[in-house]
């Protein structure tokens, strides 16, 4: 049986990277990451159309195969790096990545072998709930990937009382493993994830304390800020990329009001945005 193609497929040479199919379809990515479709009815190949939406395996030779799963287009790469796109009609969603192999992250010579295994392991672990997680809209997750895709340099934080700094907009993470990492494997993808949105670009407003007399027990997002209440310090995207971590439960959000206790962000006039903890601080909920 053969297919009929009034309509050429692939024909502009090397400027066609890939033809994959779809369904009921041939899916052909170009050099600068184009997406073009043909539907096909029966034995007939349909016209050319372009896909909307993100661009695909547009890295030159270090995007080396694309297949299809289901409406998901998956790119690997050469250093191993697996990232898909999925499909929604005519509509290309963003990248996001899939085994987050991070080779291109870099770390200064002072860190040991085992905190940045632990550090990448938790980078990945973010990075696999952000892409499950409803907390942020497609630009922001593509912010946050493209933050990944670069060269991210971590260094060494030892001031008394943070978690971790970050530039808004910058490439270098400073990690404090002495405060950080006894706190647990949660709360260090928290972290990293929220400096992460900041590297990405996104900031927040220093967070306003409940005033004496008040708590999170009784929440009121016009004065003071409390987790989940989606105000204008929890509700901006490095605050709801925290909970795509911790998850949404009610016993979740007890545990996030009595670590808010002792810990929140402050960008400086400089753009450094550090984590800080064990601030003393009055609680944000009755029982903190």
């Amino acid at each position: 049986m053969s297919v009929s193609a009034p309509f050429p497929v692939a024909f502009n040479g090397a400027v066609d990277r890939f033809v994959v199919t779809m369904g009921n379809r041939i899916i052909v990515t170009t050099q600068n990451g184009g997406v073009f479709g043909h539907d096909i009815t029966g034995n007939t190949v349909g016209p050319g159309f372009a896909f909307g939406g993100s661009k695909v395996a547009f890295n030159g030779a270090f995007d080396r195969f694309v297949v299809t799963m289901g409406n998901r287009i998956i790119v690997t790469t050469q250093d191993g790096g697996v990232w898909a796109h999925d499909v929604i009609g005519n509509t290309v969603g963003p990248a996001f990545p899939m085994n987050f192999v991070l080779s291109h992250f870099t770390f200064a010579s002072d860190i040991s072998a085992g905190n940045r295994q632990r550090t990448l392991d938790r980078h990945r672990f973010a990075l696999t709930r952000m892409a499950a997680c409803g907390n942020l809209s497609a630009d922001e997750r593509t912010k946050l990937h493209q933050a990944y895709d670069r060269a991210i340099h971590h260094t060494t934080n030892t001031t008394a009382g943070v978690n971790a700094s970050a530039t808004v907009g910058g490439s270098r993470l400073n990690v404090n493993f002495g405060v950080l990492f006894p706190q647990g494997d949660e709360e260090i993808s928290q972290t990293l994830i929220h400096e992460m949105m900041h590297c990405a670009g996104f900031t927040h407003p220093t967070r306003r304390d409940p005033p004496s007399g008040s708590s999170c027990a009784a929440p009121n997002p016009a004065v003071f800020d409390c987790p989940g209440d989606n105000g204008v310090y929890y509700g901006t995207p490095p605050l709801r990329a925290e909970f795509c971590i911790a998850g949404d439960q009610s016993d979740v959000r007890s545990r996030l009001r009595s670590k808010a206790a002792a810990e929140s962000c402050v960008i400086d006039e400089n753009g450094l945005a550090t984590v800080h903890t064990e601030a003393a601080r009055q609680p944000l909920s009755a029982s903190s």
